[in-house]
Parts: structure tokens; C-alpha cells; sequence
């Protein structure tokens, strides 16, 4: 019998695995998922919940729940997004490290991120990253300021005639250099 109701409940774990991506949640309508996981302690099985999420008609996450293994809440996510399935708000609050994010982005008419502040649980501003594009919509540069308004740092990205990003150069706010990355791409 306990068996049975083991196989059950690993049968039931799995249906619910198979709609994971975006695409699966909306083609299968899933308003929401609870994650149950089945364990066996001292020869009797014991389940309990570990994670919980809300999604949109278009699968996109807005709620997203996980629970430790007393089942208690241990990370908290919401998501607000745009009607153009743009990103912009994000609260997160990690009760085990004690740790609060919260994220607004804005975006430009052709829906590049133009905009990501930072900010504290009070909602004072700790961070903000200006986001410049050229004429193609590709970004050239970040700007990143402090909660007062000051520039720390400026990263300024090249792409090759593909598009594909080929560097990004990290400069202070004095523009003397902290960091330099290179991409090299090889083709078929």
C-alpha cells in the first residue's frame, strides 16, 4: 500500500514537472504550481511542500514561493510586468539570509530596459543603471549611480557586424579602467 501511494505521488510530481517552461504554462493554461516532494523518514513516508508559483495567462511568473524543509517560507518573489511582458517591478525577501531586493526597470518604446533602480526596503534608491542604445537598439552603454545620484562606474559594450557582443569595458567614475571582457566567436 505505501508503495502504491509512494509511485502515486511520484507520478503526480512528474505531471506537474512536464509543464515547466513558459511555453508549456501557457499552452496548458497553469494558473498556478505547488511543488510537493515525498521523502521516506524512519520507513514512513513524509511530504511536504517546497515551492509555490503564480503565473500569467502568458506563462510569466508573478509569484514565485519556496518553503525549507520544516515548510517554512524561506524566499518570496513577485514580478509585475508590462503589457508588453517587460519586467518592471521585482521584490525578493530570502528570510534565511535576511536579504530584501527590490528591482524597477523601465523601457524605452522599441521595450529596451532603459532603466534599473535599486532599492531598499524603506524604498530609498541604493543603485540605479541607466541603460544608452544606438540607432539599431543595441546597448553601447551603462551608466551605474549610487543612492545619491553619484556615478560609479560607466561600462561601454562593442559588437561585431553580427550583432554578437564582442567587449565590455568597466571604467570608474574618474574613467580609469577596472575591467576588460572579450568575447571571441567561431563559426561553422
Amino acid at each position: 500500500m505505501r508503495t502504491n501511494v509512494l509511485v502515486l505521488l511520484c507520478m503526480l510530481t512528474l505531471v506537474g514537472a512536464q509543464a515547466q517552461n513558459k511555453k508549456e504554462r501557457k499552452k496548458n493554461n497553469i494558473q498556478s504550481i505547488t511543488e510537493w516532494e515525498t521523502t521516506l523518514e524512519n520507513g514512513k513516508p513524509s511530504t511536504r511542500k517546497t515551492s509555490y508559483r503564480e503565473f500569467t495567462r502568458l506563462g510569466l511568473c508573478t509569484l514565485n514561493i519556496e518553503y525549507n524543509s520544516q515548510g517554512i517560507e524561506v524566499l518570496r518573489q513577485t514580478t509585475r510586468y508590462d503589457k508588453f511582458n517587460n519586467k518592471l517591478e521585482e521584490i525578493e525577501f530570502d528570510s534565511e539570509k535576511k536579504k530584501y531586493k527590490h528591482q524597477i526597470s523601465k523601457y524605452n518604446a522599441f521595450n529596451d530596459k532603459t532603466e534599473e533602480t535599486e532599492l531598499n526596503p524603506s524604498g530609498v534608491v541604493l543603485k540605479k543603471t541607466v541603460m544608452i542604445y544606438d540607432a539599431s537598439g543595441t546597448k553601447v552603454k551603462e551608466m551605474i549611480y549610487n543612492g545619491t545620484g553619484t556615478l560609479i562606474r560607466t561600462n561601454h559594450f562593442t559588437y561585431n557586424s553580427k550583432k554578437l557582443k564582442t567587449g565590455k569595458k568597466s571604467l570608474s567614475a574618474g574613467n580609469a579602467m577596472e575591467s576588460e571582457k572579450k568575447w571571441d566567436y567561431v563559426y561553422y
